[in-house]
């Protein structure tokens, strides 16, 4: 196994096929919030161990069974390249209605019929959303190279 270092950059990226999962977070002036969920076949990020935290997180991703690999726990870290998206699923928080997720999820299908479709992020942005956050988790075992 690769030794961690504070101060080295590494290249980390998913061991398992579609472990990859891309959450972005949308919000509406009325104080809806949801996120968008893709799963991605691979990717990969550059991260820059910083702190003797970050090191010790790094290290407990690595072992087989251990915590999911997340973007937002490492201070510098850059996206490197995602690969073939699987799925793209709407994730509603509590303040959602069913009758609400289900009209969102039908205008979306809706969308998807019609030969100029909106992307998902142009799909939410027509409907008064706004991104407010993106973050990145691997579900599974993780490979790390050091750059």
């Amino acid at each position: 196994m690769i030794e961690i270092e504070v101060g080295k950059k590494y290249l980390i990226s998913n061991a398992i096929k579609k472990t990859l999962v891309e959450r972005e977070f949308y919000k509406n002036d009325n104080g809806k919030e949801l996120a968008v969920e893709v799963v991605w076949r691979s990717g990969s990020f550059f991260v820059l161990v910083n702190k003797e935290e970050e090191k010790e997180n790094l290290k407990e991703c690595m072992k087989i069974g251990g915590k999911h690999w997340i973007y937002s726990n490492f201070s510098d870290v850059e996206l490197d390249s995602t690969f073939d998206g699987q799925s793209e699923d709407l994730i509603f928080d509590k303040s959602w209605s069913d009758e609400e997720r289900e009209e969102l999820e039908e205008r979306w299908e809706l969308n998807l019929d019609d030969e100029e479709f909106l992307s998902m992020n142009e799909f939410l942005g027509e409907l008064g959303f706004e991104s407010v956050n993106t973050d990145w988790l691997i579900d599974g075992e993780i490979m790390v190279e050091e750059c």
